[in-house]
């Protein structure tokens, strides 16, 4: 059954073009009793990534939520709006996710106009500002717990390795200060950062950043970092482009003070890779490796808890990563040492490049 308005069906105006919502410019759509989506206007159409609604309907599109819950907060709201957070897949299998304002034409047949709103980017900017409460309750508390247990050990046993003991109180202590400095650093690229999509030559200056961090540790150590970046060969790029945010300059400068911290090792290996349809980044080095059976376990809580020294953690290097709808795996390098590997999808559409 459809709606009809002064003798014209909903339907029917919008094949004219005179349906209200259709040159409306937030995206809107008149969704059915199964709310399935038809007749969206074209702000609709951009925000899902097609050009037509016959496009929309070869699509991958989709709505996630519960249906039944939504009409249950239609009808008990006596016909007023409702509304509901949900996730939309996109063209090419992307999700945004968006606020839905359901306004009934008729709940009777279960008919709707939704207006969206897309909340993409408030909603990352809550998750990575989740990143930086989970790096006070993991790393600092982590520290802290070890100050506390030396202290303890100290008073029972005074005259027992109390230097030795001092100096790993100070030592921890030290990590949770470079903790709080990461932690302030975040912030701060937090208040201006925002997941674009970035051309090639943004995200290696951003490798080159991480690089650069860590100069003075490298030196130190006599450690050789070798960055070896791809030179785009059969490849356009202009058109390479890679959906991310300055925090990936934290993820490539952890994994490198992983290996100065923790692998013994005289070489690390930074290396891009641009394929067809993503980005390869790796950092390998020639130390003595990550001795464990099940390799995901490094990206666990509770692992990062036990070898953490003031990074932002190998959790939350994968969170971050997740973050742009990538991945993150650890294996054994040729050099010797661990070797992870980063993959970030390219960007199909560039638009609003930065």
């Amino acid at each position: 059954m459809s709606f009809v308005l002064g003798g014209v069906s909903i339907k029917e105006r919008w094949a004219s073009g005179s349906l209200e919502f259709v040159e409306h410019p937030d995206p809107m759509a008149y969704l059915d009793q199964d709310f399935s989506v038809s007749m969206p206007n074209n702000a609709f159409l951009d925000l899902v990534g097609v050009e037509s609604i016959e496009d929309l309907g070869d699509s991958d599109f989709d709505l996630f939520f519960d249906k039944k819950e939504v009409h249950r907060k239609l009808v008990k709201s006596g016909g007023y709006p409702v509304e509901h957070v949900t996730t939309i897949r996109t063209l090419g299998g992307g999700e945004r996710d968006v606020s839905i304002l359901f306004k009934p034409i008729s709940l009777c047949d279960k008919e709707y106009i939704a207006r969206f709103r897309d909340i993409t980017e408030q909603r990352n900017v809550e998750r990575r500002e989740e990143l930086l409460r989970s790096i006070l309750t993991h790393d600092i508390r982590n520290h802290n717990q070890v100050v506390l247990g030396h202290l303890e050990l100290m008073k029972e046993k005074r005259e027992c390795g109390t230097i030795n003991r001092i100096d790993k109180v100070i030592g921890s202590v030290e990590n949770s200060l470079k903790t709080i400095d990461k932690i302030q650093k975040l912030a701060a690229r937090l208040e201006r950062s925002k997941i674009q999509r970035k051309s090639y030559s943004v995200v290696e200056n951003y490798l080159i950043d991480a690089v650069d961090e860590h100069k003075k540790q490298l030196d130190h150590n006599d450690i050789r970092l070798k960055f070896k970046s791809d030179n785009g060969r059969d490849i356009d790029m202009d058109r390479a482009c890679i959906k991310v945010d300055h925090f990936i300059v934290d993820v490539i400068s952890n994994l490198i003070e992983n290996s100065i911290d923790h692998a013994d090792c005289s070489i690390i290996r930074l290396e891009t890779s641009i394929k067809q349809s993503y980005l390869e980044i790796t950092v390998e080095d020639d130390g003595k490796g990550i001795k464990c059976e099940n390799p995901e376990i490094v990206f666990d809580v509770e692992y990062t808890e036990r070898t953490t020294s003031g990074g932002i953690g190998l959790h939350l290097v994968k969170k971050i990563i997740e973050s742009y709808e990538g991945s993150i795996e650890l294996n054994t390098s040729e050099l010797g040492g661990a070797k992870f590997t980063i993959q970030l999808n390219r960007c199909k559409r560039l638009d609003k490049l930065t």
